[in-house]
C-alpha cells in the first residue's frame, strides 16, 4: 500500500537548526519554538 505525506507536526521547533528548510515542500506546524 502506498501513502502520501499530508504534513508534519512537532511539539518543539528548535529555531537555530535549519531542519524546516528540508521540509519546505510540506505543511509544517509546531506548538512552541525554542532557540537551539
Amino acid at each position: 500500500a502506498k501513502g502520501q505525506v499530508a504534513g508534519f507536526s512537532f511539539v518543539i521547533e528548535l529555531t537555530g537548526i535549519s531542519g524546516m528548510n528540508d521540509l519546505e515542500d510540506y505543511p509544517c506546524s509546531s506548538l512552541m519554538t525554542m532557540p537551539a
